[in-house]
């Protein structure tokens, strides 16, 4: 054998040994360590999944006894008694003396729960009605208004209400056994005698407001056919009317704007091609300006109209006096406090007029 066989016969025997020793390798050290990150792989799976079903459960266990503590009774007929108590309560605070109620049937799952609720109806004035609506969502216990139905009548300000008003009683929940131990759910609260009914002089009442003053819930209703009526003579137009002994009449808020970051009130008087720039703090003859109001009112002359916007004086006597856009300020009109503004309401003196009147005239 020469010295190239020998060569070639070592190099064959290595590679032989050496993949013999990878299968030796392979299947005594690589194969289970394999294996081993592969079980690591699966078990942190089912570990992740495990934390996130057990994170559900304590959500789902926490909103359940939330609910629960929130409920009025146990059981169905309990809850029914104490809501339709509620219910007369609201309604007498509402000032609504008549009206029909009855028990309804609402869905059950039974192990889960029962829902137990009154169905009411009436007609009483729009007020009366918002007064009860809103008695009824301050029920700070678990509690549902649906099926609800309003229609304007005819006469006055009366509008028709029928809806469904319930609650659910919530059944003992079944018994959960974990790897960790039994699930404990918070205790059964006893039940609700007696459902606290709400102030209406709360402020919170107030936000229903506008429902009311602009009878939100009156149907359109077109204007009929005019009746022509013939023209009967007119009476004579005198071309040159006497002047008015009222300087007032002739000086008429035109505009109210911000100028420059500033509330600015322009008024247009006689012998001035442009209406004058007045701020906040300037004196007038009618008083000194002390705010530009935003809030949308009554006109004084026309409730049924609102007015967006007006300039509000202070004179000599503490009198707060309010001219609405595009009005002359012998049509300003004494402000009670209720019509204030907040920030003026807590600037009034001990006394303050209590009726309304025109002032500068």
């Amino acid at each position: 054998m020469n010295p190239r066989e020998r060569f070639l016969l070592v190099m064959v025997g290595g590679m032989v040994g050496l993949g013999l020793l990878y299968l030796v390798a392979n299947k005594l050290v690589l194969s289970p360590i394999k294996y081993m990150d592969s079980s690591i792989a699966s078990v942190s799976s089912d570990n992740y999944k495990l934390s996130q079903e057990n994170k559900k459960l304590g959500e789902s266990i926490d909103a359940f006894n939330h609910y629960r503590q929130s409920t009025i009774d146990s059981q169905a007929n309990g809850a029914a008694a104490t809501l339709k108590d509620f219910i007369d309560r609201a309604a007498a605070g509402a000032g609504i003396k008549q009206y029909n109620v009855r028990l309804v049937s609402g869905g059950a799952r039974p192990g889960v729960y029962h829902e137990a609720g009154w169905n009411v109806g009436a007609t009483a004035p729009l007020e009366n009605v918002v007064d009860f609506l809103y008695l009824l969502y301050q029920n700070k216990h678990m509690r549902r208004l649906s099926n609800f139905n309003l229609q304007a009548q005819q006469e006055g300000r009366m509008v028709s209400f029928n809806g469904n008003y319930s609650t659910l009683a919530l059944d003992a929940p079944p018994v959960v056994n974990l790897p960790s131990g039994p699930v404990i759910f918070a205790p059964q609260p006893p039940p609700v005698q007696l459902l606290e009914v709400a102030d209406l002089d709360q402020p919170q009442r107030d936000v229903y407001d506008p429902i009311i003053r602009r009878d939100l819930f009156r149907p359109f209703v077109p204007a009929g056919p005019v009746a022509a009526v013939s023209p009967g003579p007119r009476p004579p137009v005198n071309p040159n009317p006497p002047p008015s002994n009222n300087p007032f009449d002739q000086m008429i808020v035109t505009d109210l704007s911000v100028v420059d970051s500033q509330p600015g009130i322009k008024i247009s008087q006689p012998g001035q091609l442009l209406a004058k720039l007045h701020h906040p703090g300037d004196t007038l003859p009618l008083g000194k300006i002390v705010m530009v109001d935003i809030r949308d009112l009554p006109m004084r002359d026309d409730p049924k109209r609102l007015s967006s916007s007006r300039v509000i004086f202070r004179n000599d006597k503490n009198d707060f006096l309010a001219v609405e856009v595009g009005r002359p300020l012998s049509q300003a009109w004494i402000m009670t406090p209720p019509d204030l503004p907040e920030g003026l309401r807590r600037s009034l003196p001990q006394s303050q007029p209590a009726s309304r009147q025109a002032a500068g005239s």
